[in-house]
């Protein structure tokens, strides 16, 4: 019988990986971040609703470089999700390297777009 391995994070970890996510130019670093998977943005509050409700725009913990996976605060990084398993490759530091090289923006439209939805529905 195969045993599973389990890793359960503090919110100490997933700060850390929400501090080494790509920033957006014109959003509070505070509330907002890029998402270096699919380039869309991430949303801080709705962490707080993951093991409520599992659509799209929730975020987690990832492995910047899952080849090697030390548990360390400099190797997490907040991604979607759904995108996890849609990263190209184990070892994403190039990867975020050159997304951190561009500036990214919110686009204020989608908050248009978007502005009945409401996150707190479990």
């Amino acid at each position: 019988m195969e045993q599973q391995k389990i890793i359960e994070f503090q919110a100490s970890d997933f700060e850390a990986a929400w501090e080494n996510t790509p920033t957006l130019v014109n959003k509070k670093a505070a509330e907002f971040r890029l998402c270096y998977i699919c380039k869309y943005h991430l949303q801080k509050n709705l962490a707080e609703h993951l093991l409520m409700n599992h659509d799209g725009f929730n975020w987690t913990l990832d492995l910047i470089n899952a080849k090697k996976p030390f548990l360390q605060p400099d190797n997490y990084i907040a991604v979607h999700l759904n995108c996890v398993p849609n990263r190209r490759s184990l070892d994403s530091r190039k990867q975020i390297k050159r997304v951190l090289k561009t500036p990214w923006k919110f686009d204020e439209s989608w908050i248009e777009d978007n502005s009945v939805i409401d996150t707190t529905k479990n």
